[in-house]
């Protein structure tokens, strides 16, 4: 296929994630409670946050190919952070959706996923960091390679003192935000995120608000000699 069309399919799946993204917050329970986990509603909100992450690995690789150009080796370790990160993050929303259901149903197994148990998170939290900073610096790289909108990377940039301000406040404060219904520090981080990326989507997809141009290639399987 030609290089157009690889970053339309990309924009396209940027486009679609945020839509998962969005559906999932109405959907998320207030905790990770193991009662919250046996609910109609745990199961349909870690889904859609699974495909959501699905949309954005596949439409990131079209992003940075789009940028590859002028991004530098820093855009280069930010995409490989981030999509290393984002492979944590299939993980750990397939963890949630499909095991934890199963873990807090039997009363054995239940203080295993409990908020303060050992398989609390199922996930490493040296990949979450890498995701975290992956966004950061992809951002950064996109707004110096002047090739997407630069709110596409300002978005992700903005996300990381709320990733930040997560590790700062207790506990107690983040819990009795999302039983009011407000959203946390970390949906809120990875909201912007998702927008940053909707809003290269729509650049990849419409060709609109580009800036600096890339050789138009075709992307084809070739016989092996």
């Amino acid at each position: 296929m030609s290089s157009k069309t690889l970053f339309r399919l990309s924009g396209l799946a940027l486009l679609l994630s945020f839509p998962f993204q969005i559906i999932s917050w109405f959907l998320h329970p207030p905790s990770h409670d193991p009662v919250y986990m046996l609910t109609p509603h745990w199961v349909p909100a870690h889904v859609a946050l699974l495909v959501a992450w699905v949309f954005v690995l596949f439409g990131l690789m079209g992003m940075y190919a789009r940028q590859a150009h002028r991004a530098g080796i820093l855009g280069l370790i930010a995409f490989l952070l981030t999509m290393v990160g984002g492979m944590g993050n299939l993980y750990f929303y397939f963890f949630h959706a499909f095991v934890t259901p199963v873990l807090a149903k039997d009363e054995a197994t239940r203080s295993l996923v409990a908020p303060s148990g050992v398989l609390a998170e199922g996930r490493s939290g040296w990949l979450a960091g890498l995701l975290v900073l992956g966004i950061l610096l992809f951002g950064i790289a996109t707004v110096r390679a002047g090739v997407l909108p630069r709110w596409a990377g300002l978005l992700q940039i903005a996300s990381f003192p709320i990733f930040m301000a997560f590790l700062f406040v207790p506990p107690d404060v983040t819990r009795t935000l999302t039983a009011a219904g407000i959203p946390d520090f970390i949906e809120i981080a990875f909201l912007l995120a998702f927008l940053g990326y909707t809003w290269a989507g729509y650049a990849l997809w419409t060709g609109k608000g580009l800036g600096q141009k890339s050789p138009e290639r075709s992307v084809s399987s070739q016989p092996l000699a």
